[in-house]
């Protein structure tokens, strides 16, 4: 009896999880009703790239490593904020930052450890690291929804997905196939011909590359629209999953940590021996 309970559940929660139609009128809807919101969260990243997209130039390139490297930390701080803005329901772009900063280490901590469990997943022929990326989508999504950090975030998301896998990947594939052609008719716009050349000739976009424009209006598309409804979307998704499944428990806690820990230690030992290969591989040639 005790085993038939959580089969109902899971089956519950997959017939219940939000349409397709839904979760692109409530992603759209919050996005338009918090517009000026979303504008200000983005200006700063967008404002940084643009001085590295700058800096790029020739001219400028031993400047460029810390300015990237500056770049990488305020695009994650205007992630965090957008975190608080669309979760955590900050009022204003000052708090939004100020109060995602407050969860910078934690969130680097979730993203390393999911990132080693991803990839101990994908050195198993794959399909578990394509499963792996699916179920511990919603680590962050824990760390400002529950305060839930590290590992424990990790088997939450776990948690939540299981039985919904199959329902998860097919709403992503459908957003991520959303979002690809707004990048094509950008590029098409700005690239023209070249277009049709990198289809038809099999030459490469870095053969052409985007236009000063259109490498501009690339970073005005990520930051002011794909990033923010990106990370509305999934809410979205979270929400309507944690809406069908109760809280989990500190047994199934435990077991999802137990697989968390196998994938981290098959990812680790993986990265370890391929250093070792490197290092090897450098110190033979140097006799050679």
């Amino acid at each position: 009896m005790d085993k038939a309970k959580p089969e109902v559940s899971e089956k519950k929660s997959q017939i219940s999880l939000i349409s397709i139609s839904d979760l692109f009128s409530q992603t759209f809807t919050y996005y338009r009703k918090n517009i000026s919101l979303i504008i200000g969260l983005a200006a700063v990243p967008f404002i940084f790239s643009a001085i590295e997209l700058v800096a790029s130039l020739d001219s400028l390139n031993l400047i460029l490593f810390p300015i990237w490297i500056i770049n990488a930390v305020v695009t994650t701080l205007f992630t965090l904020a957008l975190y608080k803005l669309i979760i955590n329901k900050e009022t204003s772009v000052k708090k939004a930052y100020r109060n995602g900063l407050k969860l910078f280490w934690p969130f680097i901590w979730i993203s390393i450890i999911s990132g080693i469990v991803i990839f101990g997943g994908f050195v198993l022929l794959i399909i578990p690291g394509i499963f792996l990326s699916i179920a511990l989508g919603f680590s962050s999504y824990l760390l400002f929804d529950e305060n839930k950090k590290g590992i424990s975030a990790i088997a939450a998301s776990w948690h939540y997905v299981r039985g919904n896998w199959w329902a998860v990947f097919f709403r992503i594939i459908v957003f991520s196939i959303f979002t690809s052609l707004i990048s094509i008719t950008l590029y098409t716009i700005t690239g023209g011909t070249q277009i049709i050349d990198i289809i038809v000739k099999g030459s490469s976009v870095e053969d052409f590359g985007l236009s000063i424009v259109g490498q501009y209006l690339d970073l005005i598309l990520t930051y002011f629209l794909i990033t923010p409804i990106s990370i509305i979307y999934s809410f979205e998704i979270y929400n309507s999953l944690k809406q069908n499944k109760k809280p989990i428990t500190p047994a199934e806690e435990k077991k999802y940590k137990k697989w968390v820990k196998i994938f981290s230690l098959i990812g680790v030992i993986t990265i370890i021996l391929y250093i070792i290969f490197l290092v090897s591989i450098s110190s033979l040639s140097a006799y050679i």
